[in-house]
């Protein structure tokens, strides 16, 4: 018999949704004040005649545009391993560039969690129903920077959520790839 114990379904879907919204502070996708993203002005900038920008141009042009509007609109998609079960996340949400805060819905297999960041502290309100937190209460509270010391890991940039969108800067042909 081994050691591992597999956690219900429920209890793994809840975990993979909580895993999701402290990972999602690094999948940010940019958009200025008048909700335009990089690739639509790329796509207009063709269209005009003027030469098409390479997809890391792109990428260049959506931080260095958000960044000047101080915000950022979130919207992810991704997949995580919880309890050997594959499950997929969506969200959105906003960032506030300046002092790193954010606030996002997550979702996975018909559940929603609502995320804020606050002061680098992460505060998370799981579904009424999965049964997460101790009676009485409705959200649950994660001080990164002090996870980030316990693990050694993460640095700034998983503390920071502001600090995770600065990586989009320094990419380069290589990183970046067209896919739509």
């Amino acid at each position: 018999m081994s050691g591992v114990m597999k956690p219900p379904l429920r209890t793994s879907r809840s975990a993979a949704l909580g895993v999701g919204g402290i990972v999602s502070v690094a999948l940010l996708t940019g958009c200025g004040d008048d909700g335009s993203s990089g690739a639509g002005s790329a796509d207009r900038s063709a269209s005009q005649g003027q030469p098409q920008s390479s997809p890391a141009q792109v990428v260049q042009a959506t931080n260095k545009k958000t960044t000047q509007a101080k915000t950022a609109r979130i919207k992810l998609a991704t997949t995580v391993e919880a309890g050997g079960n594959s499950e997929t996340i969506t969200g959105s949400g906003v960032l506030d560039l300046q002092d790193g805060t954010s606030r996002m819905r997550l979702g996975q297999g018909g559940q929603q969690l609502e995320q804020r960041i606050v002061n680098q502290v992460l505060y998370q309100k799981p579904p009424a129903a999965s049964g997460q937190l101790p009676e009485g209460k409705s959200w649950m509270k994660v001080d990164l920077q002090r996870l980030n010391r316990s693990q050694g890991t993460g640095g700034p940039a998983m503390s920071d959520p502001a600090n995770s969108f600065a990586y989009t800067k320094s990419l380069s042909e290589k990183d970046v790839r067209k896919v739509g």
